[in-house]
């Protein structure tokens, strides 16, 4: 699906829509007029005029009623299960262990006419373990990701004794305790992101629904305003055999210590077909990876405006290390389209790019960067030439 230079803006239609902030595309701030039974006016802010033959989308805001939740669960396989509209999360899966997704379906209805699937995600799976294994899906037409593999970042509010309270600073982390006795509780200084404390957490309970408090042997190594995370409660991820795209942002996000394979699938997506994140400053979503291997897929990336790479790897917030990211293998993939940034990677160590084509030739008219590969502030590299 287009965004904004292919003419898609977000409409707020009454005063009831908030979470605005950091949003894709532009916002037009409406309000709607009845005129007749089947004739409306929309009156506000835009950027620009539709014109007869324009889709206009209503959709829901808020995600509270997905698909398929699946909480504090193990061992679950969904197989051959479609699902033509979901007005969030098709497949949301939390605090669960060994999780499958196995030739499911996230589209429109064939033969309905509708433009979306849904307003989100197709597959999101937020501080899961075991392993998440996705494979032969088609997931098109989401108005977010085709899937997204997470845990959470939280923030240090106070200290005292051996008590650390945690702040939940997204709006969508409220209410949630990510942490389990049992689980290592790792600090960083976000200025320079070097780790601070790692402790075993005895106890944790949400003191409510902005604060969590958790309880450690010894809190020495804990300030206000260390980021927190919680590597152990992070899966092994296999994505294989998908088909993703049609959608307005990303294609596989995805962010785990443990092993994860991307391999055989195809992607379209108008941004990043794979998005290797972290985020401190917004999402707050963890975290560094360790050892991930991306063959064998075929990226289709033909969206040249906002100058985002087929393969993206790096945080989404001002990073000073070399070696957030580690331990990733790009390889055998084949790239298509009129957009030739192919890689966009930072703050990356042992990076290997090998063996992959791209076909089409280096032309972009927005007079925006141009590039195939993209390197900043990386450690150790091994950049093999793109073949043609």
């Amino acid at each position: 699906a287009p965004a904004r230079d292919a003419r898609t803006s977000l409409a707020a239609i009454g005063e009831g829509v908030q979470n605005t902030e950091n949003l894709p595309v532009p916002l037009w701030r409406l309000q709607a007029y009845q005129l007749s039974d089947h004739l409306f006016r929309l009156k506000g802010n835009r950027t620009y005029d539709p014109v007869v033959g324009n889709t206009l989308v209503m959709t829901h805001e808020i995600r509270t009623v997905g698909g398929v939740l699946i909480f504090d669960s193990n061992n679950i396989k969904m197989e051959n299960v479609s699902i033509y509209q979901s007005a969030a999360m098709p497949f949301l899966a939390q605090f669960s262990e060994n999780i499958t997704l196995d030739g499911c379906k996230v589209i429109p209805a064939p033969g309905s006419g509708r433009m979306i699937s849904t307003n989100s995600d197709a597959a999101h799976f937020v501080h899961c373990t075991g392993t998440v294994r996705v494979e032969n899906c088609l997931f098109e037409s989401m108005m977010d990701d085709v899937v997204n593999v997470h845990g959470m970042y939280t923030v240090v509010r106070s200290v005292h004794d051996n008590l650390v309270r945690l702040d939940l600073i997204h709006y969508q982390q409220k209410g949630i305790n990510m942490f389990r006795p049992g689980d290592t509780v790792i600090a960083h200084e976000l200025g320079n992101f070097t780790e601070t404390a790692r402790e075993t957490v005895l106890d944790s309970w949400l003191e409510n629904d902005d604060t969590l408090v958790i309880r450690v042997a010894s809190a020495a190594g804990f300030s206000a305003g260390n980021v927190c995370e919680n590597e152990d409660r992070m899966p092994e991820v296999i994505l294989r055999g998908n088909r993703g795209g049609k959608n307005r942002p990303r294609g596989f996000v995805v962010s785990s210590a443990k092993k994860m394979l991307i391999e055989n699938n195809v992607l379209y997506n108008y941004q990043n077909c794979i998005d290797i994140p972290g985020d401190a400053k917004y999402w707050f979503e963890t975290g560094g990876v360790r050892d991930v291997v991306i063959r064998n897929n075929i990226f289709i990336h033909h969206n040249a405006f906002q100058a985002v790479s087929a393969i993206k790897i790096k945080p989404d917030f001002d990073c000073p290390v070399s070696d957030y990211h580690r331990n990733i293998l790009i390889e055998n993939n084949s790239f298509f389209g009129n957009n030739p940034r192919l890689l966009d990677a930072a703050c990356t160590d042992g990076l290997i790019f090998r063996g992959n084509t791209y076909t089409m030739p280096l032309v972009d008219e927005t007079g925006m960067e141009v590039y195939r590969i993209r390197i900043k502030n990386c450690g150790k590299l091994q950049i093999q030439e793109i073949t043609d």
